[in-house]
């Protein structure tokens, strides 16, 4: 997918401004900068979910899988069917195995997202994003309500991903552990 020129703007203020880059291939890509730099628009327009006011995005892969800053879990499924719910494949062994690397018991994957604690929902919500087959991941800010083990595990699981796929993470905290490819530093418009 290569971005060409983009920009964007809300009520007359620009939030991204004649933004190119590149993001093929495979690896892992971090989006680093402040608060108002325009990270989320620009997880947003790459997920498809934000129009651009001028450029253009070409070679748009067929499957994009992402995770936003809040869990979004379905509230009426547990953790494990809402793990399941992305995708066709009903491989309910490989969705149980994703979610046991990332801490979560049998018994936790049976429980609904209420049951759960919030860095549980936010493990429960990166899987989801993995289980489903895509050429890119996209995660705005993933790191969140994760503690130091936690953030170790999923940064290990997005390195092992890295390998067949590009993994896009949106984050302003330990960037460092993703070991990243490449790194885009956002900053705010002046």
């Amino acid at each position: 997918m290569k971005l060409n020129n983009i920009s964007v703007a809300f009520d007359g203020k620009p939030i991204l401004k004649d933004f190119n880059f590149d993001f093929s291939g495979k690896g892992i890509i971090a989006v680093v900068g402040e608060s108002g730099s325009g990270k989320t628009t620009l997880f947003r327009v790459i997920a498809g979910l934000q129009s651009v006011d001028n450029g253009t995005i070409t070679d748009i892969p067929d499957k994009i899988s992402y995770s936003f800053q809040e869990h979004r879990l379905l509230p009426w499924l547990n953790a494990l069917q809402n793990v399941m719910s992305v995708s066709d494949k009903k491989d309910e062994q490989a969705a149980l195995n994703l979610l046991g690397r990332m801490g979560i018991t049998p018994d936790d994957a049976k429980k609904t997202p209420d049951k759960l604690s919030g860095g549980m929902r936010q493990r429960v919500a990166i899987a989801r994003a993995l289980y489903y087959n895509a050429d890119i991941y996209l995660f705005d800010e993933l790191f969140a309500g994760l503690d130091a083990d936690n953030v170790k595990i999923v940064a290990d699981l997005l390195k092992e991903k890295a390998k067949d796929a590009l993994i896009v993470v949106i984050t302003h905290e330990n960037v460092q552990v993703l070991d990243a490819d490449k790194t885009i530093v956002m900053e705010k418009i002046k």
